[in-house]
């Protein structure tokens, strides 16, 4: 997502920077294993490598293993510092300062880890999808390359870490999860495992997902429908899975499937450690989920409430390649119609302190979710605060909390309140 948004800025003449945490470019496209994208079955590789030579060929400056450590400033006078988060000598190396206009955050999302759930730490044959897509994807595997014996039976386990409450868990759907798993038991299936599917809603999103779930019937792939406030139960010996048992919601009864291999379809869920620091640092809201929060989802998609700051990706929730690639143009897209700009409007609601009432005590600079306010040096050689009308949002926040009653909103006053109310509470006239 964040090559996508670049490359199209540059394509309109804008400078820009690339900052990547890692030392590679690529998200999840980049790391091993990810062999084949499901539905259209394109590898990884060749949906990859055309943006990378765009982004070789282009006029974006990349920044490797660097990462956002500060910004001041507000919209289209941004000024940002950059610190290098890797190499030997990267605590030696001086912040980065560069002025910009708009920014973009594309930091992607992690997968869940489902740590001593279904007995993953502790048995050798059960797997994540992602482990799975690794050896399928590895031709010198001895069970699953091309010259290996595949399991008799597979069994995999659906919503891992998706649609469940609790720590480091997505209260919603990852989406990618059903069509991974419906691509990876077709292959087992076809090479001849028995395998069996224990869900709770199966959801092949994406183009070409539906056939593909037939072929895996037709495969004769057998898919469970079970309760989703009863845990399926992985069963075997200490070091190794049999079996998984789990409840029927057609039979209404437990039933047990045959399991030399479990995989774990994990979830998508959010990066909390990047998210945090970027919402400590810019004061960009995080949902409920632990996803960065749009502005609005239908009025202001991409956009995030602090102006000039946009979102993008799987920052923002759980989504397929396909839909990552699709906001990351939509945001540039709004980045540049800001850039494009020579002055822009500010809203009149916004905030006024009166600097002889101010006793600069900094409670508005703790407040404020905008970093609008700040203390500076007033004429009596005293710290006053002053808002900077390009962040505030008009909430009104500071203006409740002013100790000293120094902070008004503009046309909302309390003598403009009081006049409203006195107008609403007088009887009519006869």
């Amino acid at each position: 997502a964040g090559i996508r948004a670049a490359l199209d800025l540059d394509s309109h003449g804008y400078e820009v920077l690339l900052a990547e945490r890692r030392p590679a470019l690529g998200g999840f496209l980049a790391k091993p294993g990810v062999g084949t994208l499901y539905g259209s079955g394109t590898a990884s590789e060749a949906k990859l490598a055309p943006l990378r030579q765009q982004l070789a060929d282009s006029k974006v400056e990349v920044l490797l293993q660097t990462e956002l450590a500060g910004v001041e400033g507000y919209v289209g006078n941004f000024t940002v510092e950059l610190s290098s988060s890797g190499g030997k000598n990267s605590a030696d190396q001086a912040p980065r300062r560069e002025e910009i206009g708009a920014m973009i955050l594309a930091v992607g999302a992690k997968l869940y880890d489902p740590g001593d759930q279904y007995d993953y730490a502790s048995k050798h044959n059960v797997l994540t999808n992602l482990e799975l897509a690794r050896r399928l994807d590895d031709p010198a595997d001895k069970q699953f390359g091309s010259k290996g014996a595949p399991p008799a039976s597979a069994v995999f386990i659906q919503c891992v870490g998706s649609r469940c409450e609790g720590d480091g868990c997505n209260p919603g759907c990852s989406r990618y999860c059903c069509p991974t798993t419906v691509k990876q038991a077709t292959e087992l299936a076809e090479r001849g495992s028995r395998v069996t599917v224990f869900y709770q809603d199966m959801r092949t999103v994406s183009p070409g997902a539906e056939e593909l779930y037939r072929r895996a019937r037709g495969a004769g792939v057998l898919f469970v429908r079970i309760s989703d406030d009863e845990t399926p139960e992985v069963v075997g010996t200490k070091t190794r899975a049999k079996g998984v048992v789990a409840r029927d919601l057609m039979l209404q009864r437990r039933v047990e499937a045959p399991a030399e291999l479990v995989v774990l379809a994990v979830g998508m869920v959010p990066d909390t450690e990047q998210i945090g620091k970027l919402k400590e640092i810019l004061k960009v809201p995080v949902g409920p989920d632990g996803f960065f929060m749009e502005r609005h989802p239908e009025l202001g998609p991409v956009e995030t409430v602090v102006d000039g700051v946009f979102v993008c990706g799987s920052a923002v929730g759980a989504k397929a390649i396909a839909e990552s690639l699709s906001e990351a143009t939509a945001a540039a897209g709004k980045a540049g119609q800001l850039l494009a700009r020579d002055v822009l409007q500010l809203e009149p609601t916004v905030a006024d302190v009166d600097p002889w009432l101010c006793r600069g005590c900094g409670t508005c600079v703790e407040i404020c979710e905008f970093n609008a306010p700040q203390l500076t040096m007033g004429q009596l050689g005293v710290p006053v605060a002053e808002i900077n009308k390009a962040s505030c949002k008009g909430c009104g926040t500071c203006v409740a909390w002013c100790p000293s009653g120094a902070i008004t909103a503009r046309h909302f006053t309390e003598d403009q309140i009081d006049a409203m109310m006195e107008t609403m509470l007088q009887w009519e006239q006869s």
